[in-house]
């Protein structure tokens, strides 16, 4: 009974940073929600055999990581679009004014477009730190990459965007 309480709260813990990095990086609903079952079925039957706390996170974000890529080959969309290109996915505040909703929307737009031009390991690394909070030394866990690497994959993936977004709003 305490695993299926414990497994809960993992659950509930963990859930919408795991979908929303799934859902960027397949573009795809159905299978995003596919690998987050099969991550949280792995979770639970490998509860007891992973150590309580911080580890817990990098053990699921590196099981949701290595589904996305099996799915990604197995679908051979190494090369195309992992971000959910569907606006309506994109949560927006109940209280703003119809304006301000649709000026929202259009610049999640722009960002979306502006991240999906990336290299998928510069995509990778922004969607890790930007979107799912992660640090630098865990993005390295998680991806099995040197610290540096993520930083200087950052870097490189940050100025990108600060290009292609500053051309936007100039125009």
């Amino acid at each position: 009974m305490q695993d299926i309480l414990d497994f809960t709260l993992y659950y509930n813990r963990y859930k919408k940073k795991l979908f929303n990095y799934t859902l960027r990086m397949t573009g795809n609903r159905m299978a995003t929600e596919d690998i987050l079952q099969i991550t949280f079925m792995r979770f639970f039957q490998n509860m007891g055999n992973i150590k309580h706390g911080v580890a817990i996170e990098f053990w699921l974000f590196k099981v949701v990581r290595n589904e996305i890529y099996t799915w990604l080959r197995s679908k051979k969309k190494l090369s195309e679009n992992y971000l959910s290109d569907d606006i309506s996915e994109i949560n927006l505040e109940a209280d703003e004014t119809a304006d301000a909703q649709l000026l929202e929307g259009e610049r999640k737009e722009i960002v979306l477009k502006a991240i999906n031009s990336l290299s998928s390991e510069q995509k990778e690394v922004i969607l890790l730190k930007e979107f799912s909070g992660l640090s630098y030394d865990e993005i390295s866990e998680v991806c099995g990459i040197d610290t540096g690497l993520v930083k200087s994959r950052l870097y490189s993936a940050r100025q990108k965007l600060i290009a292609q977004l500053s051309n936007k709003i100039n125009m």
